[in-house]
């Protein structure tokens, strides 16, 4: 499982919202895996806290042409679900 923390960060003179992933262990954030994408960055404080569970990782071995370019386009990919509390 991971956990979205939503961050702000100072971008082109302004700041930013970004919601980065940590994954968990024992109910505890280890370590940041990456992002979510940009899109989400209007929600992001609804997001900030949420528990995610990883379905598909999407890797460059992948048969399927376009898991492999969002692999590559993003370096590296994951779908996953919104937990409930």
């Amino acid at each position: 499982m991971v956990r979205v923390s939503c961050v702000q960060v100072w971008r082109r003179g302004r700041y930013h919202n970004d919601l980065e992933v940590y994954f968990v262990e024992d109910g505890l954030n280890t370590c940041k895996v990456g992002y979510l994408a940009k899109q989400h960055e209007v929600e992001s404080h609804e997001l900030d806290g949420q528990m995610l569970q990883v379905v598909d990782i999407y890797t460059d071995s992948d048969d399927d042409i376009t898991r492999r370019r969002l692999h590559y386009q993003n370096y590296g990919f994951a779908m996953a679900i919104l937990l409930d509390h």
